[in-house]
């Protein structure tokens, strides 16, 4: 079950709480890290980094990467694993030899895409990671901060490899304005997608202030520069940031619960200007001596540095650590790389699982098996179990991503959901999916079975403490 799964089972109320998460498009390249997906190709294959709307940004505590580790470094790969933290050989890779190779990458920009970034920047304008409780634009999401506000950014550069036919699709979406600068070196694309309050208010249209519908209130700028010469690199920058604040009515609507105006539980940039590069910024920057180092360290094809494979090494013994209570003996967990969560890959005797954990403040949980559960024409053995401690809310589905429906098939998405009787303990959503991201998404790794099924994780919950085990698992993979 992915984001966008996850937001259409919400009540179309929540989902205007984001306001400012929009995510009406893709982005034109490739994510970073998205080995399986061509750039350039004639259907456009490409991530969808977050789902429109937000909704399920707006209704669980969501990292965007994962944690650098205190003190790493060393010059070799050495995969360790351990309850305890003990160092102790890991398995091979196998297939999930890319997803973890992704991790190893994504590390690298977080650490080192400030520090190179940072002296080409325009004075007074800063960059860091985003923190924790920003809303994700990719596998990496930093924050430019300047005179006039923030915006959110994510990068992505490198080799040209693409024919020039391609550039325009490359550099505009269908969606939004498209302007064309030629300037000293190459070309440069802005694709501008504006926002209304309409757009961000989801099913709260209704209760915006008349004649504000139409009002302004996001941007989301894609900016590409394409070399003339095409054995240079390219670079892209994807920025967003509210602009205003939707304007709704002095009462909330009937049946509202939550507080009014409705306030988004994560943060967004705000910069009543826009966005921070204008295109000639972004033109200028893109020719700037050293602005190659950021392209080749933003290019997905280039290796990680050894410190960064060493942090993901550190990280998923850690990981290893924290999950061994929950999961059965021979199933492994590493790092994956997936916006949105505390996403890993789970490796066993059967083949390779998506396991995506998020703690859940009690306010926003479906306390009921039918808000739980998707409509029964999607889901199957939507069930709810009483544990020690609490109780534990279960469904499965049937994936549709090979395009067939029907009942016949095993499920290959699973929810688990352990609610504590203590309704100040957040409750832990568990989202597991069969249908591994590691192969072509057209051609998918699939396992006939859960890696961790309904019976274990109850057990898990009744002799865990597994909100605890949760939010250290999110608190580390971010």
């Amino acid at each position: 079950m992915d984001i966008e799964d996850f937001e259409a089972s919400e009540d179309a109320a929540v989902r205007g709480v984001l306001g400012t998460a929009f995510g009406v498009a893709e982005p034109p390249l490739r994510d970073l890290a998205s080995g399986s997906i061509a750039r350039g190709d004639s259907a456009r294959r490409r991530n969808r980094v977050f789902a429109v709307g937000g909704t399920a940004l707006s209704v669980v505590a969501v990292v965007g990467t994962f944690a650098v580790v205190a003190g790493t470094g060393g010059e070799g790969r050495s995969r360790t694993a351990g309850a305890s933290g003990t160092a102790n050989a890991s398995p091979p890779r196998s297939v999930a030899e890319q997803a973890t190779d992704e991790a190893d990458k994504v590390q690298d920009v977080r650490t080192r895409l400030p520090v190179l970034l940072q002296p080409l920047l325009p004075a007074g304008v800063t960059v860091r990671p985003a923190p924790s409780d920003y809303m994700v634009l990719s596998q990496n999401t930093f924050l430019l901060t300047g005179p006039d506000g923030t915006t959110r950014l994510s990068a992505t550069g490198g080799t040209v490899d693409w024919i020039p036919d391609q550039d325009r699709m490359t550099g505009c979406l269908q969606v939004g304005t498209c302007d064309v600068h030629k300037v000293s070196g190459g070309t440069v694309y802005v694709n501008d997608v504006s926002h209304t309050a309409a757009d961000a208010s989801g099913g709260l249209q209704d209760s915006l202030k008349p004649g504000t519908s139409n009002q302004i209130v996001g941007r989301e700028v894609w900016m590409t520069f394409i070399p003339n010469d095409r054995s240079a690199q390219y670079l892209q920058f994807r920025q967003a940031t509210a602009v205003a604040v939707p304007q709704y009515l002095e009462k909330a609507p009937v049946g509202w619960t939550e507080a009014w105006p409705p306030v988004a539980p994560v943060k967004d940039g705000f910069n009543a200007k826009g966005v921070q590069f204008s295109a000639d910024a972004f033109a200028a920057l893109a020719v700037r001596p050293g602005i190659d180092k950021v392209e080749t360290l933003l290019d997905g094809k280039s290796a990680a540095s050894p410190e960064a494979v060493q942090a993901v090494d550190d990280v998923n013994r850690r990981l290893s650590g924290l999950m061994k209570p929950v999961l059965p003996p021979g199933v492994e967990p590493r790092v994956y790389v997936q916006p949105g969560g505390a996403t890993m890959l789970l490796t066993g005797p059967s083949g390779d699982n998506t396991l995506q954990i998020s703690t859940v403040e009690r306010e926003h949980t479906p306390f009921t098996l039918a808000q739980a559960c998707p409509s029964a024409a999607e889901a199957q053995n939507c069930e709810q179990h009483a544990v020690p401690g609490g109780r534990v809310l279960t469904w499965s589905m049937v994936s549709n991503g090979d395009g067939k429906t029907g009942t016949s098939r095993k499920p290959t998405d699973f929810q688990y959901w352990y609610l504590p009787d203590d309704a100040s303990q957040p409750a832990v959503d568990f989202m597991l999916s069969t249908v591994s991201a590691t192969g072509d998404s057209s051609n998918p790794v699939t396992t006939d079975d859960p890696l961790l099924t309904v019976g274990q994780f109850s057990a898990a919950a009744s002799r865990t403490q597994l909100a605890d085990i949760a939010a250290q698992v999110v608190a580390l993979v971010k």
